[in-house]
């Protein structure tokens, strides 16, 4: 064997030799993988319309996910901001980043100015900037306990954290491995992203609950069931939905001829006092009465009691059509 062929076999030896312990030194990027892979599509999904509520035009979309270590994640090279949450009963760690040129974007953008193209790195984040980069990042904790909520998975977080840069982190007494995903902002671009890493252990439980969940949700006998599955912990995703309530005070039947005689200015006649109960109604669901009243020159309403399906005196006092 010649020098030159020695020499690459050794080269070859030791290339192979590096990436075993490389392999060894990171969370397998298998089965784990592909359950992460659904949790970064469904966390994607539910940032983007509060986002895009910010600013328009965000559209958020899963470039990529990478097995890491805390510490590759935080890279101080590279300017960011973080909010760093521990769960509540579980061990490891969940943070979410935003780089330098990110917040640039998204600040300009939220205050309806126009980006400069190619931002030099930054020192420092002004105090503004934190407080507006948070947002984003707050949005995204909040997706990430939805997303888990719609697989089964209930995130209670007991410690959550701002940092306006990797040196204002807690320090860690390890460097946990964990996974890194790259959440991107906007399909017109790669350089607007928020980033998250989960530690391995997390990521583990949540595989296995999620592995569940779709097993469950794809078997003939649960397609089958009749029954309504709501997956644990939606009332945490029920908390943030917007419901119209409306407060009737009186509702009178009216004859249709009157009603087509009426012009401006007529006034109307009501079967109401100070003392008739108010309605309050979701979707004409009635949930509770209330009591009309007055505070600094403005109507409203003081809540009362719980109005029971079968109770019909209060609609009997509204004189319903």
């Amino acid at each position: 064997m010649s020098g030159a062929a020695a020499k690459t076999l050794d080269d070859d030896l030791v290339s192979s030799l590096v990436q075993a312990i490389l392999e060894e030194t990171k969370p397998a990027e298998t089965s784990r993988s592909l359950d992460l892979a659904a949790l970064a599509k469904g966390l994607a999904a539910e940032l983007s319309a509060p986002l895009a509520g910010i600013v328009s035009g965000v559209e958020c979309w899963v470039q990529g996910i990478q097995a890491c270590r805390y510490s590759d994640f935080t890279d101080p090279l590279s300017p960011s901001m973080f909010v760093l949450a521990r769960p509540g009963q579980d061990r490891g760690l969940i943070l979410f980043g935003l780089g330098a040129q990110t917040l640039d974007w998204w600040v300009t953008c939220s205050l309806c100015g126009e980006p400069v193209a190619g931002a030099a790195q930054r020192r420092d984040f002004t105090a503004i900037e934190i407080r507006i980069g948070r947002i984003a990042l707050e949005h995204g904790l909040a997706g990430m306990v939805r997303t888990l909520s719609s697989f089964g998975i209930e995130l209670s977080l007991r410690d959550v954290r701002p940092a306006g840069s990797a040196k204002d982190l807690p320090p860690l007494g390890e460097d946990p491995l964990g996974y890194a995903v790259r959440i991107g902002l906007s399909s017109k671009s790669d350089e607007q992203f928020i980033s998250v890493f989960a530690t391995d252990d997390l990521v583990r439980s949540w595989a296995g609950a999620i592995e569940t969940h779709q097993q469950a949700a794809e078997s003939p006998a649960q397609a089958k069931s009749n029954e309504l599955m709501i997956p644990a912990g939606i009332e945490t995703h029920l908390a943030s939905v917007s419901v119209e309530i409306a407060a009737v005070l009186t509702a009178e039947p009216i004859e249709l001829d009157q009603l087509l005689s009426w012009t401006p200015g007529v006034v109307v006649t009501l079967r109401a006092t100070t003392e008739t109960p108010v309605r309050l109604t979701s979707k004409d669901v009635p949930l509770f009465s209330g009591r009309l009243g007055k505070i600094d020159g403005r109507l409203c309403v003081q809540v009362g009691s719980a109005i029971d399906e079968g109770d019909g005196d209060i609609d009997e006092q509204l004189h319903p059509i």
